[in-house]
């Protein structure tokens, strides 16, 4: 089995931002709004990816950002899954306006699909914009499990503006919209694993909000509803799986990076896991791939990530079980151990992937 340093996994520059993360890990997980003192720390602009960056390129540094802490990475400033959603429906006026706010002092975004009793299922989505001719609108509706959306300056809210399924649009929030205390209430939730994500719950009660807000104006019907939030879904969650197999492959290197004494037995064991770990990504770079191909290509993506979640889980407890009682002098293990649980709820469990490949195999039939 043969060890790879940082640098040689991931090179000098994210090697550089991987350290940083793991070094403030465990402050980030007492307090996810102590990542602003760093705003401005070069490791920032790592998570500030460009436009057009391709899905193997991005999950490559995701990779590296999720060995180094997968928390830290979603407590960090960033255009996140809002860019991603504005890269692919937003005008050139929407995308200057957006990106705008992260060339002085890098913001915070959310993008708002999931709802109480709906979950992202979009055609039992509840939240409505509705809007009339002179371009005034009111938006009502309720979302949660939203990574920063207490906290964050810009927002993407995934709403209804009629009972079709071409009705489906995105809305862009902007700070001025979401400093409507009296019409939108954000609370933040209590958390155990993964605290860096700061998950919040939003209410919105006839909050005012442009017409012009829409994104996807300049675009057909098919292509600003349900078919963005495909691309959307494909693009990021092969990146949810680089983070799962960031913080797999930095647990098999902090038991030799420890000085844990492993038995032969433990080693061949170490040795099966680490094999695992290099055929799923392989598996999650030839999906990637396949988004940068076709991204509307479900099935690989929700393999690939199904695959990269379940291992990084097993891999994480059978560390943790290495480690036995000494595990309590580990507070990364712990750390880790409380964090790997939540990829199975980021852009949708195991059984949802599995519906996806199903889908995508009876299309290819």
């Amino acid at each position: 089995m043969r060890y790879l340093s940082c640098e040689q996994r991931f090179g000098a520059s994210l090697a550089m931002v991987a350290q940083f993360f793991r070094k403030i890990s465990l402050e980030i997980d007492a307090d996810a709004d102590a990542i602003l003192q760093y705003s401005h720390h070069a490791a920032m602009r790592s998570l500030v990816m460009p436009t057009n960056m391709q899905c193997l390129l991005r999950v490559k540094t995701y990779e590296a950002l999720g060995y180094g802490d997968a928390s830290v990475t979603l407590a960090c400033p960033g255009p996140s899954l809002a860019g991603i959603m504005v890269d692919e429906l937003g005008d050139s006026d929407q995308k200057t306006f957006f990106y705008q706010h992260f060339r002085d002092a890098p913001a915070r975004t959310f993008l708002a699909v999931t709802e109480p009793g709906a979950g992202s299922i979009l055609t039992t989505m509840k939240t409505k914009f509705l809007y009339d001719s002179s371009g005034k609108g009111k938006l009502n509706g309720e979302k949660w499990l939203i990574s920063h959306g207490a906290t964050a300056q810009l927002g993407v809210v995934i709403v209804k503006t009629g009972h079709k399924a071409l009705g489906v649009r995105a809305l862009l929030l902007s700070p001025a919209v979401l400093a409507q205390t009296a019409t939108i209430l954000r609370t933040r939730l209590s958390m155990t694993g993964l605290r860096g994500a700061a998950l919040a719950r939003l209410q919105f009660h006839d909050a005012d909000v442009a017409s012009s807000c829409l994104l996807g104006n300049h675009k057909s019907a098919l292509q600003h509803g349900m078919m963005a939030l495909i691309k959307t879904f494909n693009r990021m969650r092969p990146c949810v799986a680089a983070l799962a197999i960031g913080i797999a492959q930095a647990a098999i290197d902090y038991v030799f990076d420890s000085g844990c004494r492993l038995s032969v037995a433990e080693l061949r064991q170490m040795r099966r896991l680490q094999q695992r770990v290099d055929i799923v990504r392989e598996m999650l770079y030839g999906a990637a791939v396949g988004v940068d191909r076709d991204p509307f290509e479900s099935g690989t993506v929700s393999l690939a990530k199904a695959a990269a979640t379940a291992l990084a889980e097993k891999i994480v407890t059978s560390v943790c079980a290495l480690a036995g009682v000494a595990s309590v002098w580990h507070p990364l293990l712990e750390k880790w151990r409380r964090d790997v649980a939540g990829f199975e709820y980021m852009e949708g469990t195991r059984n949802i992937q599995k519906l996806n490949v199903f889908q995508q195999s009876r299309g290819m039939m």
